[in-house]
């Protein structure tokens, strides 16, 4: 095992007990951020740093000065995580900021339809409408269901007690006939 020292103290042995301190120090929300190996490391070089009153010491003493430094370098990775712009509590995922910036984009301008827009739109209902009402009751059910009111096919042949195949059946049918009865409405 390598060691540091400072004089001849073998600081690589106090590694062990100041891990385990700094593990139960660190508050668990934090765990994850915080770098323990690099606390720990920090703590063993400022013992190497303070050389000769740090070789005086005894053993008591020595633990309980590299216990404050811990605890201290602990306080000091503690509060550069929970500080104002880097608080763990205050975090959050990008999927939810990018819901929000969606949710915050306003609606586009609803569409101005001019007085003529809307007499043509009329007219294609009003057409719409009675070539609708010219197809077989179950051919203007399906697509009523289905294109109208946005079903799926499943629930349309649910609905309507027939099989998905035959509402496709139905749907095809209904929409080839609707396609040339209103091709028929046109003005020449």
């Amino acid at each position: 095992m390598e060691e540091l020292n400072a004089g001849n103290l073998p600081l690589a042995g106090y590694r062990a007990y100041l891990v385990r301190l700094a593990s139960g120090a660190v508050p668990t929300a934090l765990q994850a951020r915080v770098d323990l190996s690099g606390v720990v490391q920090q703590t063993l070089l400022e013992a190497c740093g303070a050389g000769t009153p740090f070789e005086e010491l005894d053993e008591p003493r020595r633990l309980a000065w590299l216990r404050t430094v811990l605890n201290n370098n602990i306080a000091d990775e503690v509060r550069k995580q929970t500080c104002q712009k880097r608080d763990a509590a205050q975090e959050v995922s990008l999927d939810v900021l990018w819901e929000d910036s969606i949710a915050a984009v306003p609606p586009p301008p609803a569409e101005q339809t001019s007085p003529s827009q809307a007499a043509v739109r009329n007219e294609e209902a009003a057409r719409l409408s009675t070539a609708l009402e010219r197809l077989p009751a179950p051919q203007r059910q399906a697509i009523t269901l289905h294109h109208v009111e946005g079903l799926t096919v499943a629930v349309v042949a649910e609905r309507m007690g027939r099989t998905r195949l035959a509402i496709v059946g139905l749907l095809h049918r209904g929409l080839s006939q609707l396609r040339l009865l209103l091709e028929a409405s046109l003005p020449a």
